[in-house]
């Protein structure tokens, strides 16, 4: 689906998805499901966390393990 914007000639051509068709995937720390936001258009690729926080709390168990 593409949005038509002929007010903003720099946005003419903006692809828009409905949010039941985002892709999605499951982090690596809380195991839960998570979906595509704009501001990760550019690195969906490296993204492994949900969250700042989940983020956070993997990388202190890392860390963690290896101390051990």
């Amino acid at each position: 689906m593409i949005l038509n914007i002929s007010h903003t000639p720099h946005l003419q051509s903006i692809h828009v998805m409905k949010k039941q068709h985002l892709p999605e995937k499951i982090c690596i720390f809380c195991d839960r499901p998570f979906s595509w936001r704009k501001k990760w258009a550019r690195c969906w690729d490296e993204i492994k966390y949900c969250s700042e926080r989940c983020k956070r709390e993997g990388k202190k168990h890392q860390s963690l393990d290896d101390e051990q």
